[in-house]
């Protein structure tokens, strides 16, 4: 979240303006001062909640500014099980047999007391290695993967380059629109599937929605049609797009080259795909 728009209260702005609908919150929501307080605030969570969670002494309180942080966002943004996840994750930052401890409490007094567990069997040399080797790679692993992302010129938010796995999370707001053609090379003829003609007939609205902004998913969905066509004896159909997109209320601008076959294209990690259009005030 340390980027300049998300520092600037953006894609917070949008998303609480079109929440003021909400009762007992929504009339605050269009206060200037609420975003950037949203913004900054779950910047700081996110940089302080694993230490003040790991901290013994500030364990307790950080973990239940942690629930009302998560049931905030269960309330304000629906995000699915994410917030009811995170909150279970939270309990790992306490002591192992917390549970135990819990059910010692709760117990009766007469009830009769827990036989001893038994000694856990001593680990070899070679296991103990192995596993410390295991989760060296691992760690190693997850704190390398999020940074390919600069691997790939210009903003992740716009290409989607590097963006998944990468703790880029709810960063960017997308309004999209786009128009596929189909032609067939041999006799000329032409096939255009707009929003409405997709929906629901090829894809579910959120499905549309996903893909619309997402330069991989676009090739993806370019190859589907690509088969359907196929299947009804055109063998050699050739896939365009005009991919409209606006990122966190910037103006909307061609995300992808709309004269690039995309039928033809492969799927890929690497290079760069250079049928991506850089966005104007993000190169």
């Amino acid at each position: 979240k340390l980027n300049p728009d998300w520092l600037a209260g953006e894609p917070m702005r949008t998303w609480l303006a079109a929440r003021t609908h909400y009762p007992f919150v929504g009339q605050y929501l269009t206060l200037e001062w609420v975003p950037y307080l949203v913004s900054y605030g779950g910047l700081g969570f996110d940089l302080l909640i694993v230490p003040l969670l790991i901290y013994r002494r500030t364990r307790p309180f950080a973990f239940a500014f942690a629930v009302m942080f998560h049931l905030t966002n269960a309330y304000i943004f629906k995000i699915g099980i994410f917030p009811w996840l995170m909150i279970a994750a939270s309990l790992l930052f306490f002591s192992p047999d917390w549970p135990r401890q819990l059910l010692a409490r709760v117990q009766r007094k007469d009830s009769p007391p827990e036989r001893e567990a038994a000694p856990m069997p001593e680990i070899s040399p070679f296991y103990r290695l192995l596993t410390t080797h295991a989760f060296i790679i691992y760690l190693a692993f997850q704190l390398l993967m999020p940074f390919r992302q600069g691997l790939y010129p210009g903003s992740s938010s716009w290409t989607q380059e590097g963006y998944y796995f990468s703790w880029n999370m709810r960063l960017d707001d997308k309004k999209n629109y786009s128009v596929f053609n189909v032609t067939d090379p041999k006799s000329g003829r032409k096939r255009e599937f707009t929003p409405e003609r997709m929906l629901n007939r090829l894809l579910t609205k959120r499905q549309l929605q996903k893909m619309s902004s997402s330069p991989d998913m676009i090739v993806q969905f370019s190859h589907y049609l690509a088969e359907r066509f196929r299947e009804m004896g055109f063998p050699d159909v050739e896939v365009r797009a005009q991919v409209n997109v606006s990122l966190n209320g910037r103006p909307p601008q061609l995300l992808i080259d709309p004269n690039v076959n995309l039928a033809k294209l492969k799927r890929r990690l690497w290079p760069p795909a250079p049928w991506i259009i850089p966005h104007n005030e993000l190169k």
